[in-house]
């Protein structure tokens, strides 16, 4: 797993490796021997050239999915749980990977009331006085005090109406307070 911290216009998307991926490294190596060892018998009963094709045909569609998922975009598809329009501009998105508590998942996006109105609706949100987690993972962003966020076990948004600006809150996985 891995953290982000992107901002619009800043080099290299943000991306950060987890603090306790050290850690793990050990089993990633004991994965990656035993991987090896499958298609080094393939290779062995059919031939180099059948054993690099299924590897190749097992690990690049792995590779593309896990990038396309690590991506700012796949980032926010995944905090929002819906696909985000194609006008929508991505100012920021935080992602913190915790070893056994889930993911979270915080951002801002410029974004149509009417995504405002399909997140309310799809995630079943409700009014609520919950936009302090808001300012908790979000301290430099002017969201005020008194706002009313949507919120629901995982989900909380704001929308600022003056600026057209989304701003969002999702935890997965792990527990919940």
């Amino acid at each position: 797993m891995s953290n982000a911290d992107y901002r619009a216009g800043r080099i290299g998307g943000g991306r950060t490796t987890a603090g306790w991926f050290v850690l793990g490294s050990p089993f990633l190596f004991g994965f990656g021997l035993l991987a090896s060892m499958f298609f080094s018998f393939v290779a062995r009963r059919a031939g180099p050239v059948v054993g690099w094709l299924c590897l190749l045909v097992v690990f690049v569609p792995l590779i593309l999915v896990s990038f396309k998922r690590t991506t700012p975009a796949g980032r926010l598809r995944t905090a929002l749980d819906i696909e985000p329009p194609p006008e929508l501009r991505i100012h920021r998105i935080q992602q913190f990977d915790s070893f056994n508590d889930g993911i979270c998942i915080s951002g801002v996006c410029s974004a149509a009331p009417q995504l405002f109105q399909t997140l309310i609706a799809s995630h079943s949100l409700k009014a609520s006085d919950s936009a302090g987690i808001l300012h908790q993972v979000m301290p430099d962003e002017p969201i005020p005090e008194d706002a009313t966020a949507y919120a629901s076990i995982e989900l909380t948004i704001y929308y600022d109406a003056d600026r057209s600006l989304l701003y969002f809150y999702r935890r997965r996985g792990g527990r919940h307070e």
